[in-house]
């Protein structure tokens, strides 16, 4: 794989600030943090987003939709643009566990693009299309650092305590994620390779679909239920 170097960001280049929030009858699950990251990423990345446009642009949208549960998609450009778009969630909470892969290869833990939510996911993309019939991903670097899932965060429970690896291992902080470690319901530790076997349960977690147990899978090991 060609790796894009991304280690900087040029104004302008192609692509688009994002954000995924959950919106069940008429409100936003976690909604100052999704604005507080998107005004952060904006800032750092030099897009010029105002605050009361982000607000009064998500606020319409909702005014469309006050029933029902539905995953929005915002996207913001450069110039502060901005597009939302919804679909209904027809994805249950369920106690089955979903089978994961982990990735065949490290990802860079040094690539922007794995720290800010944006369009450009050919990182992601590339690992999950090695997997076919996983329901996602789990990424590992160059030290063998577990990262992240291509569309959540990882948490194991090791000894009864919920672990999820801390930022400067290569991976996007989740808003449901950081949600949890400041109500002392997650604690950072950085987790290797070796630690899935340690585990007594594993869990993708975003913003949307809060804790979905997973299970992992890969061609050499056979699949640890979880």
């Amino acid at each position: 794989m060609s790796k894009q170097d991304s280690h900087s960001f040029e104004r302008g280049t192609s692509f688009q600030l994002l954000e995924t929030m959950l919106l069940q009858d008429g409100s936003i699950f976690l909604l100052s943090y999704h604005v507080k990251r998107l005004l952060r990423s904006a800032q750092q990345l030099q897009f010029s987003i105002k605050e009361s446009h982000v607000m009064h642009s998500i606020q319409s949208f909702i005014s469309q939709y006050k029933n029902g549960r539905w995953r929005v998609r915002l996207v913001a450009d450069v110039n502060g643009h901005i597009d939302i778009s919804g679909s209904a969630l027809t994805m249950s909470h369920t106690e089955e566990a979903y089978t994961v892969a982990l990735a065949k290869e490290p990802i860079d833990k040094h690539d922007l693009f794995l720290h800010y939510k944006t369009t450009n996911r050919t990182i992601y993309e590339y690992h999950i299309k090695q997997f076919p019939s996983a329901f996602d991903v789990l990424l590992w670097n160059e030290q063998e650092q577990l990262t992240e899932f291509t569309i959540g965060n990882i948490v194991l429970q090791i000894d009864g305590v919920h672990y999820t690896p801390p930022r400067h291992c290569g991976l996007l902080a989740g808003t449901y994620r950081e949600y949890l470690l400041e109500q002392g319901q997650l604690s950072e530790k950085v987790l290797y390779k070796h630690h899935l076997e340690q585990a007594t349960h594993m869990w993708l977690l975003n913003s949307v679909r809060k804790w979905v147990p997973v299970k992992l899978d890969s061609p050499d090991s056979p699949a640890k239920t979880f």
